[in-house]
């Protein structure tokens, strides 16, 4: 499979337009625009008058007198995650091996 991506950016004053086009096909088929995904992020400051670093922003701003709370993982959740993550780590061989021999 080959991917085709594009992407864009525009701005208009504090907003910005970030759009991406990803285009699939395969060896035997031209498939332009076909099976695509276009996926689109549309951002503003609208509330940082002092055009601030989105850091800054968010401590000064947005969390400003928030002191956080702290949680932890759950175990379970945890065990979990660890079981996924082996059993992908155990399949990339699969992955790899298919990659290096695609005629």
């Amino acid at each position: 499979i080959y991917y085709i991506a594009l992407g864009n950016e525009f701005r208009f004053g504090n907003a910005k337009l970030q759009l991406d086009l990803m285009n699939r096909a395969t060896d035997e088929h031209a498939f332009f625009l076909k099976d695509c995904s276009v996926i689109g992020e549309l951002s503003y400051l609208i509330n940082n008058k002092k055009g601030q670093p989105l850091a800054d922003f968010l401590e000064e701003v947005v969390f400003a007198g928030d002191a956080g709370e702290e949680i932890a993982p759950i175990a379970e959740d945890v065990a979990g995650f660890n079981t996924y993550i082996e059993t992908y780590k155990a399949g990339l061989p699969i992955e790899e091996a298919a990659v290096n021999n695609k005629k």
